[in-house]
């Protein structure tokens, strides 16, 4: 089995979060939903969580992968998104309609035999390997104890490749988003970057995508 890491765009480094301004037509909530959202393919089994793939899981169903099945670690198992925005993986929302409500083994089983395709992550730190600290982080103010990989690591280890958004700073670490220059990706993140000679823009969010996100969270719960 191969674990292949992406990198899916930053907080730190990106455009205005304004949803209604003409000259930046999206938040970078919106820009990062829409990014993941690519990365899952039809038909995939995808370890999908809370926040923004939760969102990009739905952008994905109504867009261009409506046979991927979503599974959240607490067992819920969607193969339609929740009809309504959700702010905890257990909302009710989330439970009605659900394929299957198992619980955290029987979810965790499906990605220790290999059916999981796709797992989404945040991350409080990343290095260059594509390794995730879920133990403590350096900081400003000095160390700070993490929680734990809350099955992060599992995910990180069995799925055949993993999605990680998170905040781009020199703490943490990418695309280039369009209004970002290659020295501020250099100067925020903590170890030398090694520049091609060719480096692509993030596409855009399409129309299609943008109508999806907004359909979904109305207010912009998690993408503003």
């Amino acid at each position: 089995m191969s674990t292949r890491t992406e990198h899916v765009g930053t907080a730190a480094l990106g455009c205005p979060a304004e949803r209604s301004s003409a000259a930046v037509p999206y938040t970078l909530g919106e820009l990062m939903v829409a990014t993941a959202a690519r990365e899952i393919r039809d038909g995939e089994v995808v370890f999908v969580g809370m926040r923004l793939p939760l969102i990009a899981f739905v952008v994905a169903k109504k867009t261009h992968a409506p046979n991927a099945v979503g599974l959240f670690e607490n067992g819920v198992i969607r193969t339609t998104p929740a009809p309504e925005l959700i702010y905890t993986m257990a909302d009710p929302p989330n439970i009605l309609g659900a394929t299957q409500c198992l619980d955290l083994l029987g979810v965790m089983s499906l990605l220790q035999s290999g059916r999981v395709r796709l797992g989404f992550l945040g991350a409080a730190e990343v290095d260059r390997f594509g390794n995730l600290n879920s133990t403590e982080v350096r900081g400003p103010n000095g160390l700070t104890r993490l929680p734990g990989s809350g099955g992060a690591c599992d995910i990180a280890s069995l799925a055949h490749r993993f999605v990680v958004l998170l905040e781009h700073s020199r703490q943490r670490l990418p695309e280039v988003h369009p209004g970002i220059e290659i020295e501020d990706v250099l100067e925020n993140t903590g170890w030398k970057l090694r520049v091609a000679e060719t480096v692509e823009q993030t596409p855009q969010p399409t129309a299609e995508e943008l109508q999806a996100i907004r359909e979904y969270d109305k207010e912009g719960f998690w993408t503003s």
